[in-house]
């Protein structure tokens, strides 16, 4: 399973991850991380720690938000477009400086990596995060759900009578 959002050090390999309290007790319990930061209660910027990489794996940040906790030379990446396709002009900003300090990931061999990860969820080597399923009668609250910025995992509609 992959955490909403890791901050790795790739020197001393270091991992941190912030969540709130049900996804970290639910899913990332016991996976070895030096720090566990409940964004609920905690603010996973003002740790006191730098690091090669932080990487947001939901959207829930961005690099302006992020930035304190790079050291220099670290990278922000993040798997969605940003607040008003920030990480995109940021990459491209930061690409034309030679900076390259955020970063959208994509995978060269987009249909292996699909192949790949098909492969890993049938091995059940990897699975998502589901956080809760709607009725499609019921999908202007998984709406107000997701867009209340609470959400931990996947919103499934269900579609099904």
């Amino acid at each position: 399973k992959i955490p909403r959002r890791v901050v790795p050090d790739l020197k001393n390999d270091r991992f941190h991850i912030v969540g709130n309290e049900e996804i970290i007790a639910r899913d990332y319990r016991g996976f070895g991380f030096c720090g566990v930061v409940n964004y609920e209660t905690g603010d996973f910027t003002a740790i006191g720690e730098t690091f090669d990489l932080v990487f947001d794996a939901v959207g829930k940040t961005s690099y302006f938000e992020c930035r304190r906790l790079l050291a220099p030379g670290g990278v922000f990446s993040a798997t969605d477009l940003g607040p008003y396709w920030s990480n995109v002009l940021l990459g491209a900003w930061f690409g034309m400086t030679g900076r390259g300090r955020v970063r959208i990931p994509y995978p060269g061999d987009a249909p292996g990596f699909v192949r790949t990860l098909a492969q890993h969820m049938a091995d059940g080597r990897y699975s998502g995060v589901f956080d809760r399923s709607y009725p499609l009668d019921d999908i202007a609250a998984a709406f107000r759900y997701v867009e209340a910025g609470q959400k931990t995992g996947i919103v499934v509609i269900d579609i099904r009578p």
